[in-house]
């Protein structure tokens, strides 16, 4: 297993383009066990190494900003010869990907990309309340908003940018969509203050969870590039 796997999987000139933003480490050179997280943590390691798993997938390296926990992981992964590959924007831009995967799990079609192709947009069937469509996502991502801004317009249009997607020109973007609602997994003041402004409503989920479903997208074509029968979601905060 190496760097081939990706370049297999995704678009070969974003991966050229974007050398910091995804990576291999081989400790297991024929892995049969895969799991699979957002983010890279001791604690998801500490997971891994109890479920006798080979190769870890996740959206998330353990940064360098990290300090002792970038050490930490890299030490266990040595110690347990666990194999790790991550991907972050070149997972972000691709239509199985992250914002892509979530507002397909809403039964929305894609009809927009934004954010320099990390974010889309998503048209539902027919226009619903903004109550319906935080049932769905709370049902598909086993948590329930951590923030929330009602504008009180039904939603037939849904911006999302998974993660941190606290930036203002991100939402300035999407309002050129029409859309009625904004998804992602962080915020800040200025962002509701726009979205009030233009009102449009806003869902605040977790950035690990936003991420998970093209994570896992990621995880199993990974392993049917390997012949991976054995691939498992590990368990990680809802941050």
């Amino acid at each position: 297993m190496n760097e081939k796997i990706l370049y297999a999987i995704l678009d070969p000139q974003i991966l050229d383009s974007r050398p910091d933003e995804w990576g291999v480490v081989v400790h297991c050179v024929d892995p049969r066990s895969m799991g699979f997280a957002t983010t890279l943590t001791p604690a998801v390691i500490e997971q891994a190494v109890a479920r006798k798993i080979e190769l870890l997938v996740t959206h998330h390296d353990a940064w360098k900003f990290m300090l002792d926990v970038r050490q930490t992981c890299m030490e266990l992964l040595a110690q347990h010869r666990i194999s790790h590959v991550w991907c972050h924007t070149p997972l972000d831009t691709v239509d199985f990907g992250t914002a892509a995967s979530l507002l397909m799990m809403t039964g929305c079609r894609i009809i927009g990309t934004i954010a320099k192709g990390e974010g889309r947009i998503g048209e539902s069937l027919k226009p619903l309340h903004l109550s319906h469509v935080i049932k769905m996502l709370n049902r598909q991502l086993s948590e329930k908003p951590c923030r929330i801004y009602d504008a009180d317009r039904l939603v037939a249009r849904i911006a999302c940018v998974t993660g941190a997607g606290t930036r203002i020109d991100h939402l300035a973007e999407a309002l050129g969509y029409g859309v009625d609602l904004y998804v992602t997994g962080e915020t800040s003041l200025y962002l509701l203050e726009y979205a009030s402004f233009h009102r449009v409503s806003v869902l605040i989920y977790s950035h690990n969870y936003t991420e998970i479903f093209g994570t896992q997208n990621l995880a199993h074509k990974i392993a049917d590039q390997l012949q991976i029968n054995k691939v498992v979601r590990l368990n990680e905060p809802h941050y």
